[in-house]
């Protein structure tokens, strides 16, 4: 609601004035004193008079402190919150839409205030929680739009992990020789994009399931239809071994090794 222009201190005429006491946005004046009826954002509420008179600029009254800090707070709360965890993969997506609320209630209240300021009241709480939401909106953006960087990183790395296409990989020589296990083989690429593989080796016992050993190996850049020879090896302990692929990833995400 808009407050009626300011007439002279000693004359009001029946309006909504700027609240003399600064607690609420707007006070209903009936044209003989001030009312219990109280504004904040346009919205309404009762503040009881004290019985001896009403004070003015800064009294204590009576009734409910006002809830214009409310989007001032939630300005301040978003600005942060969003700041801090843009950078956090996945998370960014919701930074974005803290910053963005940042924005709006930011905005929101120091329109308020201005509308205040022009009909003559003063600011009520939560300006300054208000202007700090606002300029820490677009600093969140900018660390989500890092955290949406990553974001897309990790999943990437994943999907070349998770997503190794068509292949064929055989085990061509296992043996043990002088207190080493060597296992030999190829992998082909069926597809027609180039990939790298991850390739697990197991040693068991020779015969059973029993794994004894593990080794891995990376293998670059695997051209469509090309074929890679692979070769892993380990210390051992027996005489005679069996070797099996145990798995074929693509890349350990991260340059894990």
């Amino acid at each position: 609601m808009e407050p009626a222009s300011r007439t002279p201190a000693t004359s009001y005429r029946a309006d909504w004035y700027p609240d003399p006491t600064g607690r609420f946005e707007f006070r209903y004046h009936n044209g003989q004193a001030w009312t219990g009826d109280v504004s904040v954002d346009g919205n309404r509420f009762l503040d009881p008079l004290q019985p001896a008179g009403y004070p003015v600029h800064g009294g204590a009254g009576v009734g409910p402190k006002p809830p214009g800090s409310g989007k001032a707070s939630a300005a301040l709360v978003l600005g942060i919150t969003s700041f801090l965890l843009g950078w956090v993969p996945f998370l960014a997506f919701l930074a974005v839409a803290g910053a963005v609320l940042a924005f709006i209630f930011g905005i929101a209240v120091l329109r308020r205030d201005t509308r205040l300021r022009a009909a003559g009241g003063t600011n009520p709480r939560g300006h300054g929680m208000a202007v700090t939401g606002l300029i820490l909106s677009p600093l969140a953006l900018a660390s989500a739009g890092l955290g949406i960087w990553l974001s897309v990183l990790a999943i990437r790395e994943v999907d070349e992990f998770q997503n190794v296409g068509q292949h064929t990989v055989e085990i061509t020589s296992c043996s043990v020789s002088g207190g080493v296990a060597e296992a030999e083989g190829t992998i082909t690429n069926e597809g027609s994009s180039a990939k790298s593989y991850h390739l697990g080796i197991e040693f068991v016992r020779p015969g059973t399931d029993n794994q004894l050993y593990t080794d891995s190996t990376d293998i670059d850049d695997v051209a469509g239809g090309d074929t890679r020879t692979w070769s892993v090896f380990v210390v051992v302990n027996e005489e005679q071994l069996d070797c099996r692929v145990d798995s074929v990833t693509g890349p350990l995400p991260f340059g894990q090794s």
